[in-house]
């Protein structure tokens, strides 16, 4: 089955989603250490950090609207995409 970049085989692509993965393990570890470094009650941190954390998600929603190496925020099929088929 050909690659992507046309006759190579599909097994030698790059993979996208590893690079992603760990860069979400690491924002968790960062995150667990920055826990105490400010005196605000629990619950004020969990509202700030959860309105950070939504904030980052609609941005990063937005900007996957365009497929970027591979990774895009649409269903896979949507648009004629990699699914193969027209839907």
């Amino acid at each position: 089955m050909p690659g992507a970049r046309g006759g190579e085989p599909a097994a030698t692509r790059p993979r996208a989603h590893a690079p992603l993965i760990a860069c979400l393990a690491c924002l968790g570890c960062v995150t667990y250490q920055l826990r105490d470094l400010t005196s605000l009650p629990l619950e004020f941190k969990l509202m700030l950090w959860g309105g950070v954390a939504l904030i980052l998600a609609l941005v990063l929603d937005r900007w996957l609207r365009m497929p970027r190496g591979g990774i895009t925020s649409h269903q896979v099929g949507a648009r004629g995409g990699a699914a193969g088929g027209s839907s």
